[in-house]
């Protein structure tokens, strides 16, 4: 992962002293070095979807082998700024923190908090601030994948209904933050909003306008498990 930050590149790198650690550069040698040693030893933090949520914070995934096992860390450039911003699975157990989006300067990211299963967070860098934003599935996990910011708007899939994830969509709007609006099942209905790549056939009626991902199973045609993108307008 090599993400520019601050006018820096950042980095892991693996040493044999160190093991896979947060590196930066400036481009020079003497400018390239490890920014902080998260976990002690040889095993390495591995960090790894190093993000900018803009003013002056990055975020990213890292274990330090102690008690907290794959959570969120932040840095600011610094040794000292990079910190754990919490511990999801509190324990030494993993959150499996994955899928790390920026948002308007939120992050949003799947993890597991070892109660509701993998479900969609959000976090500002800060411990208070990091948080499940729904419980999408309550009785199992709504597992979301392809987190996807559209011109400020987060699309993602998830199941909702237990029935497998490409029977659902979801979309949340930066203005509505941290609410998320519930996931709507796809229907067959009388007004047809053609898919993009013209095949036709991506039909919906959802509760409000706005952007979502339908799944092209919802039409005679369409193989399960592709989907497409649609705009529901005003009526």
């Amino acid at each position: 992962w090599l993400t520019v930050f601050g006018g820096a590149l950042y980095f892991n790198a693996t040493t044999a002293a160190a093991g896979s650690e947060l590196w930066r550069s400036d481009g020079t040698a003497a400018g390239t070095q490890m920014v902080r040693q998260i976990n002690p030893g040889v095993a390495g933090a591995i960090p790894r979807n190093l993000t900018d949520i803009g003013g002056g914070l990055m975020l990213f995934e890292a274990t330090d082998n102690g008690n907290n096992s794959n959570e969120l860390w932040r840095t600011d450039g610094t040794a000292a700024g990079t910190v754990l911003v919490k511990d999801v699975y509190q324990g030494t157990a993993s959150s499996n923190l994955q899928n790390l989006r920026n948002v308007n300067g939120a992050l949003f990211f799947t993890a597991n908090d070892g109660a509701t299963g993998t479900e969609l967070w959000r976090s500002d860098g800060t411990s208070d601030g990091t948080f499940l934003v729904r419980d999408i599935l309550p009785s199992d996990a709504s597992n979301p994948t392809n987190l996807t910011n559209l011109n400020g708007t987060l699309l993602f899939s998830a199941n909702s209904n237990g029935s497998g994830i490409e029977g659902v969509f979801g979309r949340l709007l930066p203005g509505d933050l941290p609410h998320v609006s519930p996931c709507y099942t796809a229907h067959l209905a009388t007004d047809v909003l053609g898919d993009l790549d013209g095949e036709g056939g991506a039909v919906v009626t959802p509760a409000q306008p706005g952007l979502f991902l339908v799944p092209r199973g919802v039409s005679p045609g369409h193989a399960r498990g592709s989907a497409v993108l649609v705009r529901v307008l005003e009526r």
